[in-house]
């Protein structure tokens, strides 16, 4: 009988149980510092940007791409976002929009039909309602 047999453990054993306590302590070090990120945002947020660069006209309407992005630290269940049409201070169009649901770090892309030229009018959102999970 050599020894160290029986009850002793061997150098690979010790090499691979060191090994996956380290994967394992990594694993645990990365999903609580990525938890502790989540939990410093703000919550839930939402961005809207409008592409009036690539807006056509077709008839008497304009055509504008927009993106809305889920830029919170939750998932969205349901928002309602207006986008307004300005000359000036004054409002002359509104528009509603409704999101039925949008993941972390989600985008819903769309167009919004307008009767006024976006090179002469201003556009804006306003986020009217918001329900997470």
């Amino acid at each position: 009988m050599s020894a160290g047999a029986g009850d002793g453990r061997s150098l690979a054993e010790w090499v691979t149980l060191a090994l996956s306590l380290l994967v394992i302590g990594t694993l645990v070090t990365v999903a609580v510092m990525e938890q502790s990120r989540l939990e410093q945002q703000e919550g839930p947020g939402l961005t809207v940007i409008f592409d009036a660069d690539h807006a056509t006209r077709r008839g008497d309407s304009y055509v504008i791409p927009y993106a809305i992005r889920n830029t919170g630290s939750e998932a969205i269940t349901s928002a309602e976002i207006w986008f307004d049409v300005l000359e000036g201070a004054t409002v002359v169009e509104s528009a509603e929009i409704r999101v039925a649901f949008l993941p972390l770090q989600g985008t819903q892309r769309g167009i919004f039909v307008t009767t006024h030229d976006p090179a002469r009018y201003a556009l804006r959102d306003r986020l009217e309602s918001l329900q997470i999970p």
